[in-house]
This record gives structure tokens, sequence and C-alpha cells, in this order.
């Protein structure tokens, strides 16, 4: 690699990254960890990295897209090494509401494939589902009390 400063920062322009994963990426290409550093807090001065864009991003991302929890972006973030501060900064730029409806319809969307067959032990397991997706036990209670019932009585009828 001829220049790893310039190959880093094209990397950098293509997509967001985080700076322990442009650190492991140097490292992985001969670079001393040492220099691997000075090369990320360069990256940080011209603008090219920065840890809060890449939290939001991330949070975003995950949220919307892959149907995620707080509670597993939390975790995946930690993964990478981010401060926790940057963490709970950009996890707050999650709407209550919007997460609560999300996880409403994630449960009712998975006890539907199920057909007019859901029952109370189904819905548990669609529970679970959601907590392994990184929804709060807390949260998913709460919604399974006021919005599944409802649903699994609805469908009763």
């Amino acid at each position: 690699m001829n220049n790893p400063l310039f190959w880093a920062a094209k990397l950098c322009a293509a997509r967001e990254y985080c700076s322990d994963d442009i650190r492991r990426k140097l490292i992985q290409k001969s670079i001393a960890p040492k220099e691997a550093d000075e090369l990320c807090r360069q990256l940080k001065e011209k603008g090219f990295l920065d840890d809060q864009r890449y939290a939001r991003a991330y949070v975003a991302d995950k949220y919307r897209f892959n149907h995620w929890g707080r509670v597993k972006i939390r975790f995946m973030l930690r993964s990478k090494r981010l401060p926790e501060e940057l963490i709970d900064e950009a996890l707050a730029g999650i709407d209550e509401e919007a997460y609560l409806e999300a996880l409403g319809d994630f449960l009712i969307g998975r006890l539907k494939t199920l057909g007019d067959k859901a029952t109370e032990e189904d819905a548990w397991k669609v529970a679970r589902s959601a907590i392994n997706r990184g929804y709060e036990s807390a949260l998913v209670a709460k919604v399974m009390e006021e919005r599944v019932s409802k649903f699994l009585k609805e469908q009763e009828d």
C-alpha cells in the first residue's frame, strides 16, 4: 500500500466507518498500531472520520432497516469501542412513540404470518424473538399487554 492515509480516506469517503473499524483495517494492512492511531487522528481532523456521525447513522440504519431494538444496537456500538456518551446521544435520536409502534407492528406482523391459528403461546414465542432483536423486555411485555392481547381477542371473534 503506497499511501495508507489516501487508502483510508477513500474507504471513509465511500461509507461511514468508526475509528475502531478503520484502525483494524489499517492494522490488517500491516500498519503499526501507533501509526494506525495517528492516521485515524488525521482522518478525524480532515472530517473523513467522525464517531458521532457514525453512531447516529448506525442507529438510524439498524433501527429503520434491520428493525433492531436499542439493547442490540447499544451492544453492537459498544463492541466498536465507541464512548458511552456517543451511544446514549445516538440512541436518544429514536422517537419513543415510533419505537413502540414499530415494536407493536413487528409483534402483530409475526403473529399474522401464523394465520387464524395464533395462540397465546405463539404470542410469547414472538415476544422472545423481539427480545432477541434487542427490544427491552419490559417494553415487549407492555406492548404484548396493550396490542397483542387485543389482536388475539379480535382473532377469536
